[in-house]
């Protein structure tokens, strides 16, 4: 066995039998809606109120230290046992019920909700709840000490009544070690050699008393509210009589009963089942019948000798046949603490009465019960009649829950039902249990709206949340209209924009125009929730000046598509940014340019226009070029040929006296360093004067030939000048055969 079943072993153990006790947990307080003695003032008024009601109804209440601890054992959190634990815990401290309570602020006002769970519920669903509220503690406790007892009257309507109508069977047996088995439920522990009591509800009880090698001991008791009975079981060996003495004189007995198969007694000693023959003595005696559900059928006989008698005996029926029917599909029906089974359909219609009929129940008087899910249990007193037909009829069973119907606007809010999300609106929840519930709906830029709403049971209640926005509308116009909107960084259209739901606080609103034409408008603006606005932007023009002239002038200039007349034109003030400007001439070639204002600079269009000419005429043009400028244009060549021999000339002079010039300052260091004799010095001086006069000749090489470069550069830069441009012209196109014309510009 794992440990955690021990360890619930033996807190169940530790706690009285279940359904006599109620265990009520500690008080939540899960938003910090209290303070610490005001949390501990309500637990004590609530745990005091509900003593003082379950008291009188037979129920008593754990105390709160025991309580605590049986949870902490079981694995729970005392402060915070939601419904995922209350049945575990429940069964595991055996108790039936457990009372939850939890406390929230919301809108000034302290709601207390209380839920009574029953432990053996595995959904954990409540069986009864309500919420109270109230404007401060003290209030609140009011509200608890006037409405828990009709809140446990409601939920509990039958279990003091279940407790007072117990009786307690006392049994002996003659002979330790038997098993006592009680409307076939046997009991744990055998008999031993003192007497042992059971508790038993009020009614009619089959008790068998049995032990290896002995007839069973079968009896029926009938047990009334807070009656003792007392049953004393005689234990007699399973089997058959001794034979007679030889020569004793016998006859022979045949006992049939109706129903067969009945255990037979002869003086109370036991033969065996009927329908069988046995040799008795002759005389008086007396033979008993008894058979499970009958009475004992008992018969005096005086059998002469050598007289062969056959005995039939009919047991009375100690039964009855039940009926039990309800309109209530998938019912399930409890005789006293035994499940008889469900209700099945009447007929082949499936919404049609439901019914569950029982041929064998034992005559007395019953707690019949019918149960269903989502709804209230039914009880009825009935009795069982010998040889009877009991029908009882429970209708309809009361519903326990009903529905909720959730809209908002808009719609798409996420739905909280006592803290359990149900989905986003619109949204139906069904088997919701009946009583007061608390509603939240959420939705972001929405404030939260929650409310208190009450579930009829059975019933179908609609609730719409008009959820109140934390934004607000607001539209941005300019003049001219078309201008790019941003806020906060994030373009969002152009104008005019209506409409648009910003949330409240602090946004940058831009508005832009054409680029280069209107200067950007900014500013900040405050949203409050709920009051739309509308943002006004005047843009401002950005203007420059544009002058357009043409080569040659009297061109007609287009600016953006319309005529403003022979070129040169001047625009003083034309809104900034991209135009076009277009200039035609007869005769010559269309021009047409972009350019782009500048605030408050002025744009310069110069164009220079290329005549239209034909291909003969461009061809002649291009040929009285080449003549005229043909001996200036060999000049030109031969004067880069001789700058470039004169520059290479000068390079390598230049590289001549260098070397020159090396050696000639070695020649003097040498001279510089002599210690010697005379004639050694005017050796030395001697070389360096004739090193010196080699230098100078290399340079005055060099500088003749760097001159020459010059000259002859200048020379062929003043002959490239005086070469006329050639001539700009475009060839005017000309039909050909295929019906393409061609366009040249003539170049040199």
């Amino acid at each position: 066995m794992s440990s955690v079943l021990v360890l619930l072993l033996a807190v169940a153990a530790a706690t009285p039998s279940s359904g006599k006790y109620v265990g009520v947990l500690p008080l939540r307080d899960p938003e910090k809606a209290l303070s610490a003695s005001n949390l501990l003032a309500l637990d004590e008024t609530l745990r005091t109120a509900s003593g003082n009601a379950l008291t009188p109804r037979g129920y008593t209440v754990v105390d709160r230290a025991n309580m605590i601890l049986h949870i902490k054992q079981a694995g729970g959190d005392p402060t915070n046992c939601d419904t995922s634990c209350l049945a575990a815990i429940g069964q595991a401290i055996s108790v039936q019920y457990l009372f939850s309570t939890s406390v929230v602020k919301t809108e000034g006002m302290l709601l207390l909700t209380v839920r009574l769970y029953e432990t053996k519920n595995a959904e954990g669903k409540p069986l009864y709840g309500d919420e109270w509220q109230a404007n401060s503690v003290d209030a609140l406790r009011q509200e608890v000490a006037r409405k828990v007892e009709p809140f446990f009257a409601a939920a509990l309507p039958t279990a003091a009544a279940g407790a007072e109508s117990k009786g307690t069977l006392v049994i002996q047996s003659t002979l330790a070690g038997a098993f006592v088995a009680i409307d076939g439920a046997i009991q744990q522990q055998p008999l031993g050699t003192g007497p042992a009591s059971y508790d038993l509800p009020q009614g009619s009880h089959q008790v068998i008393v049995s032990h290896p090698g002995y007839l069973d001991v079968i009896r029926r008791v009938s047990i009334e509210p807070g009656q003792l009975v007392r049953l004393t079981a005689r234990m007699v060996k399973d089997e058959p009589p001794p034979p007679p003495p030889p020569g004793a004189v016998t006859t022979l007995l045949t006992v049939t009963t109706n129903p067969p198969g009945a255990v037979v007694a002869l003086d109370g000693q036991p033969l065996g089942k009927s329908g069988q023959t046995w040799p008795i003595a002759p005389g008086r005696h007396t033979v008993t019948a008894t058979e499970d559900l009958y009475y004992q059928a008992e018969q005096v006989v005086n059998v002469p000798s050598g007289d062969n008698r056959s005995l039939p005996l009919t047991l009375q029926p100690n039964f009855g046949r039940l009926l039990v029917r309800t309109t209530t599909p998938g019912a399930t029906v409890y005789l006293g603490d035994r499940q008889l089974g469900k209700a099945v359909p009447a007929s082949d219609d499936p919404d049609g009465p439901s019914q569950l009929r029982q041929d064998e129940v034992l005559s007395g008087s019953y707690l019949l019960r019918v149960e269903a899910p989502d709804c209230h249990p039914a009880r009825r007193e009935i009795k069982v009649r010998d040889g009877k037909l009991t029908t009882v009829d429970f209708g309809a069973l009361r519903p326990s829950v009903g529905s909720l119907e959730i809209t908002t606007e808009p719609p798409g809010a996420s739905i909280e039902i006592d803290g359990t999300p149900e989905g986003t609106s619109p949204v139906s929840v069904t088997r919701l249990a009946g009583g007061v519930h608390r509603v939240k709906a959420t939705l972001p830029r929405y404030e939260p709206w929650i409310r208190t709403a009450f579930v009829q049971e059975g019933g179908q209640e609609s609730l719409n949340f008009p959820l109140k926005p934390m934004f607000a509308a607001v539209s941005v116009v300019s003049e001219p209209a078309g201008a790019r909107v941003t806020i906060d960084g994030t373009e969002v259209g152009t104008t005019p924009l209506r409409g648009l739901d910003l949330d409240e606080g602090t946004h940058q609103v831009q508005v832009a125009g054409t680029p280069g034409a209107y200067r950007p408008w900014k500013q900040s603006i405050m949203v409050i929730r709920r009051q739309p606005q509308t943002v006004n932007a005047t843009l401002e023009e950005i203007r420059g000046r544009l002058v357009v002239m043409s080569k040659p002038a009297g061109a007609e200039v287009q600016l953006d598509g319309r005529d403003v007349g022979p070129a040169p034109q001047i625009f003083k003030s034309i809104i900034g940014g991209s135009h076009q400007v277009t200039l035609t001439l007869m005769g010559y070639q269309d021009v047409r340019q972009n350019v782009t204002v500048s605030d408050g600079q002025e744009k310069l269009v110069n164009v220079q226009l290329l005549q239209l000419l034909p291909a003969e005429a461009a061809a002649q043009r291009m040929a009285e070029y080449d003549r005229n400028t043909r001996g200036s244009r060999w000049a030109f060549y031969g004067g880069i040929g001789v700058t470039a021999a004169a520059a290479v000339t000068t390079l390598i002079e230049l590289a001549v006296w260098s070397s020159d010039a090396s050696d000639r300052d070695a020649a003097y260091t040498h001279y510089s360093n002599l210690v010697a004799a005379p004639e050694q010095v005017a050796a030395a001086w001697n070389d360096y004067a004739a090193r010196a006069q080699t230098t100078a000749s290399a340079g005055t090489r060099t500088a003749v030939f760097a001159g020459v470069t010059a000259v002859a550069a200048i020379g062929t830069a003043w002959l490239w000048w005086r070469i006329p441009a050639p001539p700009k012209f475009v060839v005017a196109p000309a039909a050909t055969g295929s019906g393409v014309s061609l366009n040249a510009t003539g170049t040199w």
